[in-house]
Parts: C-alpha cells; sequence; structure tokens
C-alpha cells in the first residue's frame, strides 16, 4: 500500500512541471518544456501560431497569439483519456490564486476572475482545453477571434 502511495505522489510530482501557463510567450514555454515543433495540423485559430511540446506523458498544443500563449490542448500520450485527475493538475497550474467554479450547463471550468475558462473537447475524454475567455480577449485586443 505504501509504494502505491508514493508512486501515485511522485506520479502527480512528475506532471506539475508538464502544464504550460496561458499568458506566456513562446521563448518561456520553450524553456519549461524544452523545443517546440511549430504545429500545423489542425487550425485551432485562425491567423495564430501553433506549437506542439511533449513532456512527461503530455502533448501539449499552445495557440500563440500577439506573441501570447492564450490557449492550450492537452493530452495524454498513449491513452484515451486525459484523466479527471489530469485535469484537476492543470486547473491547479493555472489557478494563479483564483478558484475555479464548474458550470454543469455549458459543461465548462472558470476561473474566479473570469480570465480563463477550460473544457474537455465535446465527444472526446482524450482533450482538455484551456484558453482565455471570449470577453478577456476582447478586452485585451487580441486579433482573429
Amino acid at each position: 500500500m505504501k509504494f502505491s502511495f508514493t508512486g501515485a505522489v511522485l506520479l502527480f510530482l512528475a506532471t506539475l512541471p508538464a502544464q504550460g501557463r496561458i499568458g506566456e510567450a513562446l521563448e518561456e514555454m520553450a524553456a519549461r518544456f524544452g523545443e517546440a515543433q511549430k504545429d500545423g495540423a489542425v487550425t485551432r485559430m485562425a491567423g495564430h501560431e501553433q506549437y506542439y511540446f511533449e513532456k512527461d506523458s503530455l502533448g501539449i498544443e499552445c495557440v500563440i497569439g500577439d506573441g501570447k500563449c492564450v490557449m492550450e490542448v492537452f493530452h495524454r500520450i498513449g491513452s484515451k483519456i486525459i484523466s479527471d485527475e489530469d485535469i484537476k493538475n492543470i486547473l491547479k497550474v493555472e489557478a494563479d490564486g483564483h478558484g475555479w467554479g464548474f458550470n454543469y450547463a455549458t459543461k465548462r471550468w472558470m476561473r474566479s476572475d473570469g480570465r480563463l475558462q477550460a473544457y474537455r473537447q465535446p465527444g472526446h475524454d482524450d482533450y482538455f482545453f484551456l484558453e482565455v475567455t471570449p470577453s478577456k480577449k476582447k478586452e485585451n485586443g487580441l486579433s482573429g477571434f
């Protein structure tokens, strides 16, 4: 029993550095994850650059707008699902001193300051999205949304 608890704690600690940060520049993300691959497989937001990182069994696609990350898409490498525990860890890293609430009607998490929203891709348990909310995108003058 002690081994499985220790293993779970080590797995949790190993995934923390793999989380990105909305608002970081590409250079900051590269320092955290290593070299990025330019990603053109799926266009998430027209007119924005996309980069793909892999770290600690997570694939992280970052959408860059006006020099900063405005959306992250997470998936587990080699797994069909991103777990509830993965989501808790991602939201914890992205909390920045704020709480998160879940809206059952929209099936989205909203950060208490209204800056970020997060959601599973509808119909897919294998992708988890984290992005600047539409109102904050307009407020900050981010183009292409």
